[in-house]
Order: C-alpha cells, then sequence, then structure tokens
C-alpha cells in the first residue's frame, strides 16, 4: 500500500469509480472521467492520486493528489535488485504491481514516473515524488 507522507485532508479530490473499482493505497488515473486504478507504466495517462479508501466501479472515490505530495513505498523484492543505491536519488522509476499492491521497482527507471527522494533499503521502504508532467492539476 503507498502511503501519504504529508496528508494535508483539505486537498482531498472526490472522482466516480470506473471499471475495477479502486482499493485503498493504490495510484489512480483519470480515464473517461472516471477514476481507476494506474497502470505500472503510465505513458500518456493523468495520474490522479492515491486512493483513500476502497471504491468499487461507481462509487464516489476519495483521491490524495499527487502535486507537492511525497509518498512512501515498500521497495519490491524479487527483481535482480531489491535495494536502491545513492546514486538512484532523483531518477524516476516506474511501480509494479503484485496482487494490487503497489511497490517501487529499483529495476525499472525506463520511462519511470515516481522520482526517488530517499530509500531505507533495511526497512524496504522509499520515499517518492511523482513527475509533474503526469499528474492531474484540474
Amino acid at each position: 500500500m503507498i502511503n501519504v507522507v504529508n496528508a494535508k485532508p483539505e486537498r482531498y479530490l472526490h472522482f466516480y469509480t470506473g471499471t475495477g473499482g479502486l482499493k485503498k493505497g493504490q495510484l489512480a488515473i483519470l480515464d473517461s472521467s472516471t477514476a481507476i486504478e494506474a497502470p505500472e507504466a503510465v505513458s500518456t495517462a493523468i495520474l490522479l492520486g492515491v486512493a483513500m479508501e476502497d471504491a468499487d466501479a461507481t462509487e464516489i472515490c476519495t483521491i490524495y493528489p499527487l502535486t507537492g505530495t511525497e509518498l512512501e513505498m515498500d521497495i519490491y523484492q524479487g527483481g535482480s535488485t531489491d535495494v536502491f543505491a545513492a546514486a538512484n536519488v532523483g531518477t524516476p522509476f516506474d511501480p509494479v504491481v503484485v496482487s494490487e499492491e503497489f511497490f517501487i521497482d529499483p529495476n525499472d527507471a525506463n520511462g519511470g514516473y515516481l522520482v526517488l527522494m530517499s530509500y531505507d533499503n533495511t526497512a524496504q521502504k522509499a520515499y517518492v515524488r511523482a513527475l509533474n508532467s503526469v499528474i492531474y492539476v484540474g
């Protein structure tokens, strides 16, 4: 699950939830005016933010926006590398989704959109910010 580090409740967004629904802690994208689970690579998608609660399709979901928001994510374990290094700070990485859970993947910096700010390899936690170019600002 993704945790918002600097939460400010007055900033919450509300969207109609699309196909598949959303689970608490998932990244959401805008898809035909609905909020759905973000894919591992966003390419041209627009990131809305992090779902603050579970929401089934056709329900209104509460989303914490990403502008100026730092996120805490678990580091993906199971790739060729399971840790970050100092040289990775400032590099955009993609997440990996395993059973509806989002992890930051230290093996995927190709076209990434979550910029590594800091990390704790012992606790398997990373702190990231989304690139402004993919964030919903409406």
